[in-house]
């Protein structure tokens, strides 16, 4: 296995488990914070 790819590949892998650690976490505070407010978002 090249190791370039092989770096490549354990890059690709921890940015998609942060990614989906994340994500759950920044939906359930939007929750917690009163939901999906556009408003708010926006500014």
């Amino acid at each position: 296995m090249n190791i370039a790819f092989s770096t490549a590949l354990a890059l690709g892998a921890g940015l998609l488990l942060n990614f989906l650690v994340l994500v759950p976490l920044i939906v359930f505070s939007y929750r917690r914070s009163g939901g999906f407010s556009r408003a708010r978002f926006l500014g």
